[in-house]
C-alpha cells in the first residue's frame, strides 16, 4: 500500500507540466548535468544529487516487502530489487518525454537507480528488522486460514454460533459423495 502510495506521487510529481519560459535541452551525455550543476556551485549539485537519488529510493527499501520476498538470498534480492528499479526509471523518463516541458535526462536515470540501489542496502536491513514476526507470520502458507476471517463474521474452517462452516462437511453423517444416476 505505501510502495503504490509512493509510485502514484512520482506518477503525480515527474508527469505534471511545468510553467517555466524555456526547457533544457534532452540529455542524452552522462554526467552532463551534473558536470553543469557543479559549475552554479555546490547547492545546485546537491539539490540535482538529493533529487534524483530519493525519487525512487522508496522502492529499494519497500519492493522486496510489497511483493513477499523480504526473507530470501541477499544478492538475488538485490538483483531483482534493482531491475525493477532500472525498468521504473526508464518508465519514468519514456513517459516524461511524453509532457510538455519535460525532457529525457540521462543523468535522472542513472540516479534514480543507484537511489534504489542505495536504499536497498542501507534501509532494507532496518524493514526487514521491522518487519520480523508480522512478516514472517503473513508469507507463511496458511497463515491467512488461521484466526477470524472479518469478512465472514466467524473462525475460518469452524463454527458459527453452532452451525458448520460454508463447504465443510456434517461431523455426523461423515463426507457426502456425489449422487450418480445409474443408466440401464
Amino acid at each position: 500500500m505505501l510502495l503504490a502510495a509512493h509510485l502514484l506521487l512520482i506518477g503525480w510529481w515527474t508527469l505534471r507540466p511545468l510553467e517555466v519560459s524555456w526547457v533544457p535541452p534532452t540529455n542524452l551525455t552522462p554526467f552532463a548535468t551534473l558536470r553543469a550543476d557543479l559549475a552554479l556551485g555546490a547547492g545546485e549539485l546537491a539539490r540535482a544529487l538529493g533529487g534524483g537519488l530519493l525519487l525512487l529510493a522508496p522502492v529499494g527499501a519497500l519492493l522486496p516487502v510489497a511483493l513477499g520476498r523480504w526473507d530470501g538470498p541477499r544478492l538475488p534480492l538485490m538483483a531483482h530489487t534493482v531491475w525493477v528499479g532500472v525498468l521504473l526509471a526508464v518508465a519514468v523518463q519514456v513517459v516524461r518525454a511524453l509532457v510538455p516541458d519535460r525532457v529525457v535526462n540521462v543523468d535522472t536515470l542513472m540516479l534514480n537507480v543507484v537511489g534504489v540501489a542505495l536504499a536497498h542496502l542501507l534501509l532494507f536491513p532496518l524493514v526487514r528488522g521491522l518487519c520480523g514476526a508480522w512478516c514472517r507470520a503473513r508469507s507463511r502458507p496458511g497463515a491467512r486460514r488461521a484466526g477470524w476471517a472479518v469478512r465472514a463474521g466467524g473462525p475460518v474452517g469452524g463454527s458459527v454460533a453452532g452451525l458448520p462452516a460454508p463447504g465443510a462437511a456434517s461431523p455426523s453423517t461423515g463426507p457426502a459423495a456425489p449422487e450418480v444416476g445409474l443408466s440401464p
